[in-house]
């Protein structure tokens, strides 16, 4: 059915970014419902055949191993996957995982202004 309506809708380029991870739509892709499908983040290797392009890097898909990609290859400058998450999203707070929430209370209340 999604496939179908993809394929309705015209859409020209799909872009999985899940890949072969939980939850992946990969049988979606093999039915090629638009002219161009894309495997980026979600995954960082080959689709084994599911998608017509790969977003990578040096890192991920060094020349060495560039053979086993079924897609053609799109190299980034920089990489391509952000992975980074205290760096994407600062805990203000710290590590709030072992934080008692009269503890997390007085932090709030510490930082806000009177």
């Amino acid at each position: 059915e999604a496939a179908q309506r993809i394929n309705q809708d015209s859409i020209q380029i799909l872009v999985d970014l899940n890949g072969h991870s939980k939850g992946s739509r990969t049988s979606l892709l093999m039915m090629r419902p638009a002219p161009v499908t894309i495997n980026w983040l979600g995954y960082p290797c080959t689709s084994g055949g599911a998608a017509h392009v790969a977003v990578a890097d040096k890192i991920s898909a060094p020349p060495e191993i560039s053979h086993i990609f079924t897609e053609k290859l799109l190299l980034t400058a920089h990489s391509y996957f952000i992975n980074n998450h205290a760096y994407m999203y600062p805990r203000p707070f710290g590590d709030l995982e072992n934080t008692t929430y009269s503890s997390l209370m007085g932090m709030l209340l510490h930082r806000t202004p009177n």
